[in-house]
């Protein structure tokens, strides 16, 4: 984690970003997770838990920035991002602007990210942003009943990586 001065709030944060490489794939994760509560879908009054890109120096935006750049040139499908809060499925994912922000970088990678895997709604779906070059995966919050999580496959020819998705239903509590 990285202690960083926050000016959203004008506190310090602990963001946790992270990316590594596995067997030829690239995994990044992103702290996206709001430090306060804001305006939900830009309606006074009504308070939410909305992404942030915490665009500030040592943000996450910078980080994700300086990340992401660096794969260009990757064959297609190469990397995988993940983050709390979905990215590209509104409203609790990011603003307008910042979906526009997002969806312009990951755009430019052509293809190099396969998508972005996320929670932190009580739904399963799949959200495909225009122009963005990626796919928005998101499995259910668990509050009760069965629980649910996301299997990927992939298979890299090294050419290209191909993904298979799986959204599986865990029964909870185990019998």
């Amino acid at each position: 984690p990285a202690q960083v001065t926050n000016t959203d709030v004008d506190a310090t944060s602990w963001l946790q970003n992270i990316s590594f490489d596995y067997r030829g794939i690239h995994f990044v994760g992103f702290d996206f997770c709001a430090r306060k509560n804001g305006e939900f879908l830009g309606i006074p009054g009504l308070e939410g838990e909305q992404a942030d890109l915490h665009d500030f120096p040592g943000g996450t935006w910078p980080w994700m920035v300086a990340d992401l750049e660096a794969l260009k040139g990757r064959r297609k499908g190469s990397a995988l991002m993940f983050s709390h809060n979905p990215m590209h499925a509104s409203p609790g994912a990011f603003s307008a602007a910042e979906m526009k922000a997002v969806a312009e970088l990951t755009a430019s990678l052509d293809g190099v990210v396969h998508a972005n895997l996320a929670g932190h709604y009580h739904v399963d779906a799949e959200v495909v942003p225009a122009g963005a070059g990626y796919v928005s995966i998101v499995v259910g919050a668990v509050h009760a009943g069965d629980v649910t999580v996301h299997l990927a496959a992939v298979v890299d020819d090294g050419l290209e990586a191909t993904w298979q998705h799986e959204i599986v239903a865990v029964p909870w509590p185990v019998p």
